[in-house]
């Protein structure tokens, strides 16, 4: 992008002798780039030149008329930049200026005598999170790893989109660099033009991994700190600060190469850094009506109350009616609305007159109802009112989350009293499609990782129910994790993006998200959220504590808004090449390709394809997920005298069985932390499993809390159903029947359990008669099993199923 020529001075001055340190190639730019420090003189003749602003330059190497336009507008620019500080004397400091690549250590400019800068700025695009390692002090990050750092950012985005990436700035010197500030700042005045909000990258120690690809401890950044509400930081000797670019495009904006200068400046307005990007803006646009309901809690009353606990102490609290307090609501709404997320209810009251400005506001494509009590007339004026706006298609009813077979009942109830009031309401539940609730649910709406079901997402039967005219939508949260993609901190950024075109290959037209204001007492440094996972329910951050009315951004929402956009333009793609650019990225719900470079390119073939060229929308390599195969099959012996169940495992009692050790952790990734060393056999009438289970070393209040192991079995390996038993460390138990049709606790059998607490472990035995399975296995017959664990938050098995009946490995019975 950036010409690769060095420039030295034979200036026997000392700014002459700092230049030609500072520009001198180290010893990685190779043979080429010495020889040209050695041959390339600045002469008086060039300084003379650089004084009329003719400084002859060879132009970069391009292939596209796009590219010499670019090289055109980088030249002028700089000639116009040189000029009013050649009185000065900083001519030959501009003279290196003019001719350095982009991204390298340039001279600090700067009122006074004028040093050589050791600072270094750098581009990263915004699918890469630059992570930082343990420093052995929990409040201080270590060293940062990484990725591939660019030295030009050329930047490809289409009209009425955000498109970001991220300055790398480090100070390589010995010296603090105070007062730091970032702007990036248009080099041509365009009408229409993008603009660009910067924002600090705030890190956050993540002490628990989630389970995610790097499941070691780490520092992540997350929260977003906007740079016109925190202007400065102190870049530390040997420290570097990273800066989250967003660069909007207008929807007017005319396609071409927008040049723009990065300016690093100090608190005396000294240049620090400087670099260049181009926004290349394409033939194609986001469509203003938005095709994908992205909904999520947005409780302003609880908001409310923490805002009074941890923001308001001597003053008075907030009150539901304040007018300040209303216009918070009103900002928060539209913050969410930016990143294209709609809040389930409105910041003011569904029977007000200002809802209808909202309802008509095409960024809320839905809005929740409100619940329907015992006395139902506020809810029929309000269903009236809407009916009579023609708003009713927006709203949606969600009350019933993730019923479990016993509550199927009320959920029928629910939705004829609904149906009562008006027809046209449309109730959501989430779950996968039941055949026990068809005709009961409107918008169905899943996890991902179907866990009210089997494991397993039944794509057929969505399809179904979409042919009957209702909705799909589904739902990520803290459970599953890798290989599946998550909306956790410590998972990769492609991760929260795939998501959407994942939306897009199986008809996915909305999801719901529990809450995105999960905080802690501390949210800026404890993420840990609910069965171990980090972020879950936490999309924003307060920004109370930086003097700000508005909630910050994280980066996950920002590549959430990445991926709606991704939807968008994808729902302009024909039904057939929608699949071929989907296909190219996902092969079912945990092989997907990671590497963010697959993604954009896929991405700039389809912008491609809808602004008229015909490119190839074909397949890319997946990453395969590193899990052992499903398919593994233990072989289970018959014994000679069945054990007894007494939760001891006397010796000589388990000869005879089938052996299994380790148990990995759930991801499939690493052995566990609690290990459990299981056995399996089988007598003539019943099957018999007795695991020893290690307990953490570390302190707990209760050694037994959150202990548990269970059985998953699937007789006769059908794959659509299992069986689950589950003996905790206490020696309570509990099974559950979980198909395709929903998971039923209420699911009981005649079998024996025992647990036995013995210090730094316990041991589990249990005997299930296969009369209570409905199947005496035959000799050679293959069931699905699996071992499951949880030690506290660390939840394991014997194979990585990630909880999905197709995928469980096999007993085979001698």
């Amino acid at each position: 992008m950036c010409r690769r020529d060095w420039l030295t001075t034979a200036a026997t001055a000392p700014l002459g002798n700092e230049i030609m340190q500072s520009m001198t190639p180290t010893p990685t730019e190779g043979k080429r780039g010495k020889r040209w420090a050695r041959s390339r003189v600045i002469s008086p003749l060039m300084l003379a030149r650089c004084w009329l602003g003719r400084l002859s330059t060879r132009r970069p190497s391009s292939r596209t008329i796009a590219h010499r336009h670019r090289s055109r507008a980088i030249r002028s620019s700089r000639r116009k930049t040189l000029c009013p500080d050649l009185a000065n004397g900083t001519l030959a400091a501009y003279a290196v200026l003019l001719t350095a690549p982009l991204g390298v250590s340039v001279p600090a400019i700067a009122d006074g005598p004028i040093g050589v800068s050791k600072t270094s700025l750098k581009f990263v695009d915004s699918l890469q999170k630059i992570l930082r390692e343990p420093s052995g002090d929990s409040a201080k990050p270590g060293k940062f790893r990484f990725p591939p750092l660019a030295e030009n950012c050329d930047l490809f985005a289409v009209r009425n989109e955000f498109e970001c990436f991220q300055i790398v700035i480090s100070n390589n010197g010995r010296v603090p660099f105070d007062n730091v500030t970032v702007s990036v700042l248009p080099t041509v005045t365009h009408v229409d033009a993008p603009t660009c909000d910067l924002f600090w990258e705030h890190y956050v120690f993540v002490s628990n991994p989630s389970g995610n690809a790097t499941d070691v401890p780490m520092w992540y950044p997350d929260a977003l700190i906007p740079l016109r509400v925190q202007p400065r930081r102190t870049v530390g000797a040997g420290d570097t600060e990273v800066v989250w670019v967003s660069a909007h495009v207008p929807e007017l904006a005319t396609p071409g190469d927008y040049p723009f200068q990065v300016l690093v400046t100090n608190g005396s307005g000294g240049r620090v850094a400087t670099g260049r990007i181009y926004i290349h803006v394409q033939n194609a646009a986001i469509p203003v009506t938005r095709h994908f309901k992205a909904t999520g809690a947005l409780y302003y009353e609880i908001v409310r109350d923490y805002y009074n606990k941890h923001y308001r102490k001597g003053q008075p609290l907030y009150q539901r009616d304040d007018p300040e307090w209303i216009a918070i609501r009103k900002t928060m709404y539209e913050f969410m609305l930016e990143y294209r997320f709609t809040p389930y209810d409105l910041p003011v009251s569904q029977a007000s007159s200002e809802a209808e400005e909202y309802r008509s506001d095409p960024r809320v494509n839905c809005f929740r109802l409100p619940w329907i009590g015992e006395d139902d007339g506020h809810f029929r004026e309000t269903v009236s009112a809407l009916a009579r706006h023609s708003a009713l298609p927006g709203a949606y009813y969600y009350q019933s989350d993730e019923p479990a077979v016993p509550q199927f009942p009320s959920v029928l109830q629910l939705a004829d009293r609904l149906r009562s009031v008006n027809p046209n309401i449309r109730h959501l539940v989430t779950i996968e499609p039941v055949l026990p609730l068809a005709g009961g649910v409107d918008i169905w709406c899943p996890s991902i990782g179907s866990r009210l079901t089997n494991g397993s997402m039944n794509f057929h039967r969505l399809r179904l129910r979409r042919k009957q005219g209702e909705e799909t939508w589904w739902y990520t949260m803290t459970v599953p994790r890798y290989p599946y993609p998550t909306w956790l901190i410590d998972d990769d950024a492609i991760s929260h993006r795939i998501f959407f075109w994942m939306s897009s290959l199986y008809g996915f037209t909305g999801c719901v998200y529990s809450m995105v204001h999960g905080w802690s007492d501390d949210p800026y440094s404890y993420v840990q959220s609910f069965l171990g996972s980090n972020g879950d329910g936490l999309l924003i951050y307060p920004g109370e504590p930086l003097g700000s009315k508005e909630p910050f951004p994280s980066i996950r929402l920002m590549t959430i808004r990445d991926g709606l956009e991704d939807y968008e333009l994808l729902s302009q793609l024909s039904p057939q090449e929608r699949e071929t650019a989907c296909r190219a990225l996902v092969q079912d719900l945990t092989r997907w390709s990671r590497p963010p470079e697959a993604l954009e390119g896929i991405r700039r073939r389809a912008v491609d394809r809808i602004g008229g060229k015909r490119r190839g929308l074909e397949a890319t390599n997946y990453q395969q997920p590193d899990w052992t195969s499903p398919q593994v099959v233990v072989n289970v012996p018959a014994a000679s005298q069945p054990p007894q169940v007494d939760g001891v495992m006397s010796a000589g009692e388990w000869d005879d069985t089938a052996r299994l050790y380790p148990l990995l952790k759930s991801n499939g990734l690493a052995p566990a932390k609690a290990q459990t060393r299981a056995r399996i056999t089988r007598g003539k009438d019943s099957l018999h499993v007795a695991a020893r289970c290690e307990l953490p070393t570390e302190e707990t209040a209760e050694p037994l809390k959150q202990q548990w192991f269970a059985l998953a079995v699937d007789p006769g390996r059908r794959k659509n159903r299992y069986f689950f038993f589950v003996v905790t460390a206490k020696g309570s138990s509990h099974t559950e029947l979980r198909s395709e049709n929903g998971i039923d606790p209420t699911w009981g059998v005649p079998w024996s359990r025992k647990a036995r607490f013995a210090g730094d472990h316990f041991v589990v035995e249990m005997e299930i008669p296969f009369s209570s399975l409905g199947r005496r296995p035959g000799r050679g017959e293959v069931w699905g099993f699996n071992l499951l664990r949880r030690s506290l938050d660390d939840f394991s098995s014997y194979q990585a199923d990630y909880g999905d009946v197709t995928l469980m490995p096999g007993l085979r019975f001698k």
